[in-house]
């Protein structure tokens, strides 16, 4: 989630993922807004893979 996205509260909607999706990680970036696959490409994908490990080594 892209920390200057205006189309809602980033604070509430992070903690509101958390709660209802099991398991679930907030990565917020910094920089960038709504679009962040498209803005912080690098960003993304270094989640992505760090949550896939931490899947694979649970």
């Amino acid at each position: 989630m892209g920390a200057r996205t205006s189309l809602f509260d980033v604070g509430r909607a992070t903690a509101r993922l958390a709660r209802l999706v099991p398991h679930a990680r907030v990565v917020v970036v910094p920089g960038a807004g709504h679009g962040v696959p498209l803005e912080a490409p690098d960003a993304v994908n270094a989640a992505v893979l760090d949550t896939v490990a931490g899947a694979i080594t649970a």
